[in-house]
């Protein structure tokens, strides 16, 4: 669960983990490279 810390600066919580979900689906498909240079 540490990609909650990393996406998310404030206190984690169902929306941030909601937040972080969603953009994770969406950069996965686009490749791991943007998730590491992120």
């Amino acid at each position: 669960m540490a990609v909650t810390a990393l996406s998310t600066p404030g206190p984690p919580g169902s929306r941030g983990i909601v937040e972080v979900a969603a953009q994770h689906m969406m950069l996965r498909p686009l490749g791991k490279t943007q998730l590491q240079g992120a």
